[in-house]
């Protein structure tokens, strides 16, 4: 697991602006230079594994 303590997004502009909600983050890092990004497959496989035990635990809803 990565941690990126600067890393932003569409969440971050919301509170920014005030909103009220919750927000967070999942996927694979990723090498990012203006327009070209890359990631290992594996690493996007992994992402969708985490996400789909995320949603089925009926403890997050």
């Amino acid at each position: 697991m990565d941690i990126y303590p600067f890393y932003g997004s569409d969440v971050g502009a919301a509170l920014s602006a005030g909103h009220d909600i919750r927000g967070g983050l999942i996927g694979s890092a990723v090498h990012a230079s203006h327009g070209m990004e890359r990631s290992h497959w594996r690493a996007m496989e992994a992402s969708m594994k985490l996400l789909g035990g995320y949603l089925d635990d009926p403890e997050n809803v």
